[in-house]
């Protein structure tokens, strides 16, 4: 068995973020400041760091309107989020309680996230991984 260089007491380890409810994707939402202010920080580092774990609740959700989630996501990708070079920095998500919280935001969640793995539970595929 191989093991893991972060668990090595002497292993290189990896340089990696965490964050996670920013409740955003709404031009001058509740959280847009804190939101840009985070992404500063993170878009300061040096040296980057090797990828971004972001497990939920990236926007607000929480709408019935699929137009209105779709727009959120957009929001938040093309506009909050424009400064990652997602090629660069990989961004692995996991679902939250804003972001999946019935079918129809499921689904919208794995069609703005199909670059992640479509493993996972029977019926989870593309939410778990």
């Amino acid at each position: 068995m191989k093991n893991i260089p972060i668990l090595e007491p002497d292993g290189p380890g990896h340089r990696f973020v965490v964050y996670a409810d920013a409740c955003a994707g709404e031009p001058g939402g509740r959280h847009e400041a804190t939101t840009a202010a985070v992404n500063k920080v993170v878009a300061a580092l040096n040296p980057p760091p090797e990828f971004i774990c972001y497990p939920g609740d990236e926007i607000i959700g929480l709408t019935t309107d699929e137009a209105k989630l779709r727009a959120q996501w957009e929001y938040w990708f093309e506009t909050e989020m424009s400064w990652l070079d997602r090629t660069a920095i990989p961004l692995y998500h996991t679902t939250g309680n804003h972001t999946t919280y019935d079918p129809m935001s499921e689904a919208v969640f794995q069609d703005v996230m199909s670059h992640l793995p479509r493993n996972g539970p029977p019926g989870q595929e593309g939410l778990t991984y």
